[in-house]
Order: C-alpha cells, then structure tokens, then sequence
C-alpha cells in the first residue's frame, strides 16, 4: 500500500473512532451507563490514541520542518 492510501486509511479510522468515542463519552455524560458502553468508549479511545500515534509518526518530517520555519 502507497503512503497516500494508508493516510488516508488511518485518517478516515481516526475519524470513526473519534466520533464514536465522542458518541458514547457524551452518553456517559448524560448518566446512559452499560458495560458495554464503557467498553465501546474505552476501545475506541485506545484505538484512537494508537491512530494518533501512528499519523503523528508518519508525518514527523512535515511536523519538524514547519516547527522549524515557525520558529525561525
């Protein structure tokens, strides 16, 4: 698989996570408590966060020449 089409994969994975993990914290929020709920909302915060990771590492060159050229 291509750099682009595995961005795009785990960006359009960040965003399905993201918005179910925001999905079931808000019904959290509003006392809709289940173990299943809360394992869902767990998981997909793990999978997130690893997701995060992951765009954060493929993107590092672009991270550190535009701190760069901010800081200069």
């Amino acid at each position: 698989m291509d750099r682009s089409k595995l961005n795009y994969w785990i960006d359009i994975s960040c965003l399905v996570s993201g918005v179910i993990m925001i999905i079931t914290g808000v019904l959290k929020l509003i006392k809709f408590h289940s173990a299943n709920l809360n394992l869902l909302h767990d998981l997909t915060g793990i999978i997130f966060t690893i997701l995060v990771l992951i765009h954060l590492t493929l993107h590092f060159k672009w991270i550190k020449e535009n701190t760069k050229k901010l800081l200069h």
